[in-house]
């Protein structure tokens, strides 16, 4: 940027003082003026640029943006570390009609020896005269003009800044580029050192870290600021930025205190967008506390997380504080009423945190809880994506889309089996995490409340481990959503599984087979399909009587003796009901039905989508097959008897465990149960 002034001196120049609140290029420097008439004629800060010297050009934007100028990052540090935070006297000598002021500036502790002088005597600018005094003689030009000539030579002669050409190529400030995920895990526990370059909003930064000149942007953890909404433009035109409520206040403040700082800083995560999250610490207080001291943010519990215990209830503290005054963003009525309202949404009958015992896997993001108060809780992960796992038949649509649909298809059935086995019947420590209200998808479709929660079992999240064997992918949030505390760990365990190409993220081709014969379609209900579905099913009956035990899993429990099984030897779906024994049938006898339902329980609550070992021996009329089913090594027909809700039939007695049955229904009726 360079600059000249060939103003008249009859015209009155205008001086004052201020603190000098930014320095975006060395010539170039952000006032806010200490009087207050030009305070209020520009609240974001006096433009002066620096008259009748001309510095070498950063980047628009940072090294992303273009090439700096040789030398143009030195020179703004040296103005930037002589001028920040400083009081200052300013002269205007000319303006244009933007406002921006061209002019001389000096610190007060300094007055006589102006910014622009010391920017050319240090070799870090070059004098540039106004138009109308190039070509004249030295002795006739204004004394300041004199000086600044001086001052040049006297750096050229020396061969500082600029005037070293030999230097040029290393004086220009690296771009560097990185993977935000691999630069976290790099230096994320350390103390590190950067400028605050710009201030989007109260707490979302851009930074150039020192010394690798990496460019983040840093959002402050554990507080959310006021921003802007994009909004539609007016009659199809473009879209427009509203700012919300004290977005300008938080923002300005920011800017008082960091904008151009050297500040210290540490990375606590990052996210799907290379966002940087971490905590900047400035004249020795935290920035995130500040903000929310001061009114200008709310709480956000995921993102304090990872900064630990102690500074969470700090930061909480300071939330509380500025709550109970009512300041700034707290004075508005929707963020009182959230306040009020924070944990009254129940989410259903669930506390916001329980343990209890996994029952059924609905999907692999979605399954139910029993607390121990026996109540059904149904917890969905919080911060993961899961694929649909849809139906066998083939979907409507192109090639590309009835690929991407049994791909998904078959991972989500990797993704339910994977969970099947590590959850069903394991106790687990669920914690609410957050909870979306009822609204409208982007198709009109209504959408519940719904609670998201984060599930330990044995102290591991279960969500990461899904993530990192590629069976979830981390939700894309939006920058103010609720989301995991445990964020951070689900975005390196994506990466991880990307790495390695597991699940969602290996090719296509590379998709699990689950060619699965279902032999239940059409028997469940008449349809003029059922009777060609009952001789396929008994075609299929060989193969599983020559297979004796194997195992199998229970789909579903329909009642104490019948149930839905998938055997995996022979990749098929059956029904399946025990032979030697009799459960009363709901609605044959009101007296028995209750035990009925007891049976139904017992059977769900051991044997749904668990691992158990039959042998199927039959098929009855209706393509049921009938055998005998072993859990935990114990026939469960002889568990039912024994708990006496089923009899003993007459075709018991072809079972070689035959006088199991018989003791274990002698022991039930001895004991007068069922």
């Amino acid at each position: 940027m360079s600059s000249s002034s060939g103003s008249d001196s009859s015209v009155p120049r205008e001086k004052g003082r201020g603190i000098v609140r930014a320095v975006p290029y060395a010539d170039c420097i952000i006032i806010s003026p200490a009087e207050p008439a030009l305070a209020a004629q520009f609240p974001e800060g006096r433009e002066v640029v620096l008259s009748n010297v001309s510095a070498p050009k950063l980047a628009r934007g940072g090294p992303e943006g273009g090439k700096d100028e040789p030398y143009a990052w030195e020179a703004r540090e040296f103005i930037r570390k002589k001028a920040i935070g400083k009081r200052v006297y300013y002269t205007i000598d000319n303006k244009v009609a933007s406002g921006r002021g061209y002019g001389t500036v000096s610190l007060a502790d300094t007055p006589d020896v102006s910014l622009n002088t010391l920017l050319v005597q240090e070799g870090w600018a070059r004098a540039h005269l106004p138009p109308a005094m190039q070509g004249k003689e030295t002795a006739k030009l204004r004394p300041e003009l004199q000086a600044l000539l001086q001052a040049e030579e006297t750096a050229r002669a020396a061969g500082k800044g600029v005037h070293n050409k030999e230097g040029e190529a290393a004086a220009v400030r690296p771009s560097v580029s990185y993977d935000a995920i691999k630069l976290y895990q790099q230096l994320k526990g350390k103390t590190l050192t950067g400028v605050v370059e710009q201030v989007r909003n109260g707490s979302t930064v851009r930074i150039t870290v020192l010394p690798t000149f990496h460019s983040i942007i840093l959002l402050l953890s554990g507080v959310q600021c006021p921003g802007q909404r994009k909004e539609h433009g007016a009659e199809g035109g473009p879209p427009v930025f509203v700012p919300e409520p004290f977005y300008k206040e938080a923002k300005a403040f920011a800017e008082t205190n960091l904008l151009n700082r050297e500040v210290s800083f540490t990375l606590d995560g990052v996210d799907k967008q290379n966002n940087f999250f971490g905590s900047i610490q400035y004249v020795g207080r935290d920035v995130a506390e500040e903000m929310l001291r001061q009114g200008f943010g709310t709480y956000v519990a995921w993102s304090a997380t990872p900064r630990g215990a102690e500074t969470c209830a700090k930061l909480r503290e300071a939330e509380r504080g500025a709550r109970e005054k009512k300041a700034r963003v707290w004075s508005l009525k929707h963020n009182q009423d959230k306040a009020a309202q924070a944990g009254s949404s129940s989410g259903g009958s669930a506390p916001r945190e329980f343990s209890g015992k996994v029952v059924d896997i609905v999907n692999p993001a979605t399954f139910t809880v029993v607390t121990d108060d026996g109540v059904d809780v149904r917890v969905t992960l919080s911060s993961v994506r899961a694929p649909n796992i849809g139906t066998f038949e083939e979907p409507a649509g192109s090639k590309d889309v009835k690929d991407m649909a049994k791909y998904e298809r078959a991972w989500a059935l990797e993704g339910k089996e994977f969970l099947r086995r590590r959850l069903i019947g394991q106790r687990v420590k669920c914690s609410q995490d957050y909870i979306r209200p009822a609204g409208k998808a982007a198709d009109g479709k209504a959408l519940p409340e719904r609670s998201f929660w984060t599930v330990y079992v044995d102290k591991m999240n279960i969500a990461i481990a899904l993530v990192e064997n590629g069976y979830a992918t981390v939700v894309q949030h939006r920058g103010d959503d609720d989301r995991s505390p445990d964020f951070q760990e689900l975005v390196l365990a994506e990466q991880s599984a990307q790495s390695k190409s597991k699940g969602l993220h290996a090719p296509r081709d590379k998709a699990p087979a689950h060619r699965v014969n279902d032999l239940t379609q059409d028997l469940e209900f008449e349809s003029k399909h059922k009777a060609a579905a009952i001789l396929k099913a008994k075609g299929t009956l060989p193969f599983l009587q020559r297979a004796g035990l194997q195992k199998a899993v229970i789909e579903y429990v329909f009642s104490g003796q019948r149930f839905k099984l998938f055997i995996p030897k022979e990749t098929c779906v059956i029904f399946f009901t025990l032979t030697g024994v009799k459960v009363p049938r709901r609605g044959e006898n009101a007296d028995l039905d209750a035990l009925s339902n007891q049976a139904l329980q017992y059977a769900r609550q051991r044997l749904h989508q668990r691992d158990v070992m039959v042998q199927i021996d039959n098929i009855d009329k209706g393509g049921n097959f009938l055998g005998n089913l072993f859990f935990e090594k114990r026939d469960f027909g002889v568990s039912l008897a024994g708990e006496g809700f089923a009899s003993i039939t007459q075709n018991a007695g072809a079972l070689s465990n035959y006088r199991d049955y018989v003791d274990a229904e002698e022991k039930a009726k001895t004991n007068k149960r069922g």
